[in-house]
């Protein structure tokens, strides 16, 4: 009986179509897992299709069995009479088929091996991971109440600022390295990402007034510790930590320390010193809540120590970001940001950090070349050739700044905001193709950065695509809190005219919750699509508008007297006052 039920199974084509379906499985399987990370499906669709691929092959066994391919079309077995049936014609199709999948699975596999040798490979030859580099991530907070989280990262990013000085040392910045902070990745994607060939890690520990510091140096390519050193030390001997780390990891990479590395944190009183990694913390949060306590953070620094430079400078460039974020008065927030800017320098002419601050009290051609002084000190210090690209776009330096952004960008790459105006830079120049594109890259990195979703999408109705790109304004609105169906109701009506009454008024109530900082430009931007005048009006800043006035979008304004104003206000401003640094382009 049983070989009889084997043979029967073979009469059928079971075994065949065991062989194709899993054949084909297989192939779903490996198209899913390439494919969707690309589309940015999330990880449950992945499982699913392989939960589904297991689940029906029982059920394709079953089918098989139970029916069959005959030329008027699918019969259940046992009412095919044995002369009519015609499995052995079926089973060399199946054959055929399974051959030819075969061939296709077999390509899949080897393009895959010969695909991941070559990355391997090139990741290898990496000049920057085979060089003398490195990358400090942020240290972890093992003290038993967690609330050490801002000396830690303040711990890592200082160690980065000695390091990056050292003659030969490749380093990569603050925001790439910390970009993974709270990631589960092994240590060498995470250097693999960055380009880089060590990695420096550790973490804190404090309980009252001592310190515990852990850190350690891992050479990625073998997976070994160069170095790894705790201190035990007094919460007052966080300057000794940090030169002896930076010191140990310059002798294990076999790079000379210099001077330079020897690091200034600017202050000798301890608790000044926390007090600015706290408010540096909180300053990186990009956030209103977060620029609001930096301030505080800040001032409190200065009143421990009145001579703490780089505290100054950190409360002038929170004012000079906080109108961006908050309701607060730009003419205020530019008084506060030059009295504390001027102040910096005056105490430190040198720190790079204090004249960053000072270039944005300037107008443009003064900033350029303030912030040329602030890099003559310190090459690497992002900020500063960050800010230096805006101000050179804002002058119509347009190739200039974008050759500035790029550099900064070849520094950190992780950064949002300053590949959110390297598009802004490009659209400028007509190049809203480039523009798009590179938002695009933007936003498979943080597919709900706010900046990003609203350019990305204003950038495709220029090039005539809004309706290709309607799921970045409607993905902007949830992002921002309100019903992302406007989004399309504004495509709609950027379509048919008669739909743009409808469209202003839904938009207007939205616009009006939402009349803060880098957000204000953007519904004004909304507006002009819709060609809604005094709307538009009402939300243009003229501090922004050099960012968007030759958009073809602003056209239907030409002549109007209010809108002329406001050019010609936005004219003096970057002839004979601040630069607004990061503008639209909001983390």
């Amino acid at each position: 009986m049983n070989r009889n039920f084997f043979a029967e199974l073979q009469r059928r084509n079971v075994y065949r179509a065991a062989i194709a379906y899993a054949v084909v499985g297989w192939l779903l399987i490996q198209i899913a897992t390439s494919t969707f990370p690309v589309l940015e499906i999330p990880n449950w669709a992945t499982k699913l299709v392989l939960a589904l691929v297991l689940l029906g092959f029982p059920i394709a066994l079953i089918l098989a069995w139970a029916f069959e391919l005959t030329p008027e079309g699918i019969k259940r077995t046992d009412d095919v009479a044995p002369h009519e049936s015609i499995t052995r014609r079926t089973g060399r199709k199946l054959v055929s088929i399974i051959a030819i999948l075969g061939v296709l699975a077999l390509g899949l596999f080897l393009f895959q091996i010969v695909g991941t040798d070559r990355r391997a490979k090139s990741n290898t030859a990496s000049p920057l991971a085979s060089g003398k580099s490195v990358a400090v991530l942020p240290f972890a907070d093992l003290s038993a109440t967690r609330d050490q989280e801002y000396f830690g990262d303040g711990l890592a990013e200082e160690l980065l600022n000695v390091l990056v000085q050292i003659d030969g040392l490749s380093v990569a910045s603050r925001t790439s390295s910390f970009a993974f902070k709270g990631k589960n990745l092994s240590v060498p994607a995470i250097a693999q990402a960055l380009g880089v060939g060590h990695i420096v890690e550790g973490s804190v520990r404090r309980v009252d007034n001592r310190l515990r510091v852990t850190a350690q140096l891992i050479d990625v390519a073998t997976d070994r510790h160069l170095w790894s050193q705790s201190f035990d030390r007094d919460a007052t001997d966080i300057f000794v930590i940090q030169a002896d780390i930076a010191r140990s990891i310059a002798e294990a990479l076999k790079v000379r320390l210099g001077k330079a590395g020897a690091g200034n944190p600017g202050t000798e009183n301890v608790e000044a010193y926390e007090l600015y990694l706290l408010g540096l913390y909180h300053w990186n949060q990009r956030t209103e809540e977060g620029l609001r306590k930096a301030l505080e953070i800040f001032r409190r620094a200065t009143e421990r120590d009145p001579s703490f430079a780089r505290a100054f400078a950190g409360i002038s460039m929170t004012y000079v970001l906080l109108p961006g974020y908050a309701a607060f008065d730009r003419d205020l927030a530019d008084r506060e940001a030059a009295v504390a800017a001027r102040k910096a320098v005056e105490l430190d002419p040198k720190s790079p950090e204090a004249l960053t601050a000072l270039a944005q009290t300037f107008n443009l051609t003064q900033a350029v070349e303030t912030f040329d002084r602030a890099l003559a000190l310190n090459p690497r210090y992002v900020t500063a050739r960050h800010w230096k690209g805006i101000s050179l776009t804002t002058m119509g330096r347009l190739t200039e700044g974008e050759a500035e952004l790029r550099t900064a960008r070849s520094l950190d790459p992780a950064s949002l905001p300053l590949q959110s105006f390297l598009g802004l830079n490009l659209a400028r120049q007509g190049r809203f193709e480039d523009a798009l594109t590179e938002t695009l890259d933007l936003l498979r990195r943080a597919p709900d950065y706010r900046n990003g979703l609203h350019q990305g999408f204003m950038y495709g109705v220029v090039l005539g695509r809004g309706r290709e790109f309607v799921g970045l304004l409607e993905r902007y609105f949830r992002v921002i809190g309100e019903d992302p169906v406007l989004g399309g109701t504004i495509v709609d009506a950027i379509e048919k005219p008669e739909q743009r009454p409808a469209a202003i008024a839904a938009l207007e109530p939205v616009a009006a919750r939402h009349r803060v900082g880098g957000k204000k430009d953007q519904m004004a931007n909304l507006f002009a699509l819709l060609k809604a005048e005094t709307q538009t009006l009402d939300f243009l800043e003229d501090r922004e508008l050099d960012r968007y006035a030759h958009w073809p979008i602003y056209d239907f304004l030409r002549g109007n007297p209010r809108y002329e104003a406001l050019l010609m206000e936005a004219k003096r401003r970057a002839e004979g006052a601040q630069t607004a640094p990061e503008g639209t382009a909001r983390p």
